[in-house]
């Protein structure tokens, strides 16, 4: 014989429906990456006791039951547990927390019409930057930044197919002389942050404006493999810069973070081994506790980017 049902059982049962219906959404909103740094706090509130702090870039989990306003309970990736403010966290879609599964091969963006990079002088500045005749690295240094300054738009001959993110990620091993920087590549990967570069770079004559420094750009593999020495740099240089502006693309560094940080791209650019950094990339310093970067290893300068969809 049935039991009538009642008034509770009927509740009970309405709350198990609704947290089927919910389930996809609570999974679809458990992770989420900090925009900056932020401070961890112990409850909900400015005045809560201050835990520490997350860097920017982190992937964080979201707790159950843990949405006030304003903030989100969260655990960290050394496992502290405490609260964030809702502004410096954007929520990841279930889509976003893998690798990439395949290579987008579509076509990178052609060069805009009447592009003309300066292949010389630029603004006063020499190819070859302006570093200290008086410094034992000199003659070396001249040639980073020609390197740095190059002007052509490389080819599809100019591309070495075989280098993509993870290649030059790397697994950790001196990477030196494992790619030529006669080459150019066009790589996929997640903008997790666009910087403005040095103020005082050789290779841009130490100007500090910001038409004049580099637009720094960290590449990684997915949205949760985020550690510094997971990151790839990449850069727009002032030349090329000065030149999409002329033919009518903007890549002023603000305006590249509003457009590219957090989203997938594909970039193309020539390779570039950046040796002033051996003893802060992690294949050429493992485990040094300065390390920033994966690798030496840049796409510097940046002649091509475009935001795709989720590869």
């Amino acid at each position: 014989m049935s039991t009538p049902s009642s008034p509770t059982r009927r509740l009970a049962l309405l709350l198990l429906l609704a947290l089927c219906f919910a389930a996809p959404n609570m999974v679809a909103q458990n992770l989420a990456v900090t925009l900056h740094n932020a401070i961890l706090r112990s409850g909900p509130s400015r005045t809560s006791q201050r835990l520490g702090l997350v860097t920017g870039g982190e992937v964080v989990t979201l707790l159950p039951h843990g949405h006030r306003t304003g903030y989100y309970r969260v655990s960290t990736q050394n496992e502290a547990i405490g609260w964030v403010t809702e502004s410096a966290l954007r929520l990841l879609d279930p889509a976003e927390v893998h690798h990439p599964a395949t290579a987008d091969t579509s076509p990178p963006p052609p060069p805009p019409p009447g592009l003309s990079v300066t292949a010389g002088d630029f603004d006063g500045c020499p190819i070859q930057g302006d570093p200290s005749p008086a410094g034992s690295r000199f003659h070396e240094i001249e040639a980073l930044n020609h390197l740095k300054n190059r002007s052509a738009f490389p080819t599809d001959a100019d591309l070495d197919s075989a280098v993509t993110l993870t290649k030059l990620l790397g697994d950790g091993t001196d990477d030196t002389g494992k790619f030529d920087t006669g080459k150019a590549a066009e790589i996929t990967g997640f903008v997790l942050h666009v910087k403005p570069g040095g103020k005082s770079e050789t290779t841009n004559c130490r100007k500090g404006d910001p038409d004049h420094r580099d637009a720094h750009i960290e590449l990684t593999i997915s949205t949760t493999d985020t550690l510094e020495i997971r990151r790839v740099i990449i850069e727009v240089t002032p030349r090329w810069r000065a030149a999409m502006k002329a033919a009518g693309v903007d890549w002023a560094t603000t305006t590249l973070q509003h457009a590219i940080e957090h989203k997938w791209v594909k970039v193309r650019g020539w390779l570039f081994r950046d040796d002033e950094h051996l003893q802060q990339a992690e294949n050429t310093h493992p485990g040094g506790d300065t390390n920033w970067r994966a690798t030496v290893w840049e796409v510097h300068p940046v002649t091509a980017v475009a935001v795709i969809p989720h590869p």
